[in-house]
């Protein structure tokens, strides 16, 4: 009970230490925020603003996907591989995956082909 106490007053103590230090801190923040200029934060803000947009388009424009990639989105030919082989890990479904690929004819691989250069025009 002792140490519950010496630690209250501790406690006590401590805050009746900082209180001031906060007080001095935030009265220097209410003058500092009178001087703001709304002008200069609203052209850096729309400044930033453009660059992170620049950065977003640049980045849409090398997410292109190859005919590859569009056979692993394929949600038709992952469900059915999932059904077909239920006890695969997920590692071993992306070995099959591949091996599933490399037999593909041409034909079979031109639908993928042109499934990803529709995706990629959508970019």
């Amino acid at each position: 009970m002792k140490d519950k106490k010496k630690n209250n007053l501790f406690a006590k103590h401590v805050i009746e230490q900082i209180t001031p230090l906060f007080e001095e801190f935030f009265k220097e923040l209410d003058k500092n925020f009178d001087q703001i200029n709304y002008d200069d934060i609203s052209e850096t803000y729309l400044k930033d603003l453009k660059n992170y947009s620049n950065n977003f388009k640049h980045n849409k424009k090398s997410k292109k996907i190859n005919p590859y990639s569009a056979f692993l989105s394929d949600k038709s030919i992952q469900k059915k591989i999932k059904e077909e082989n239920p006890d695969l890990s997920f590692g071993e479904l992306s070995k099959l995956k591949g091996q599933i690929w490399k037999k593909f004819t041409a034909e079979e691989k031109e639908k993928y082909k042109l499934m990803a250069q529709e995706k990629n025009d959508g970019y």
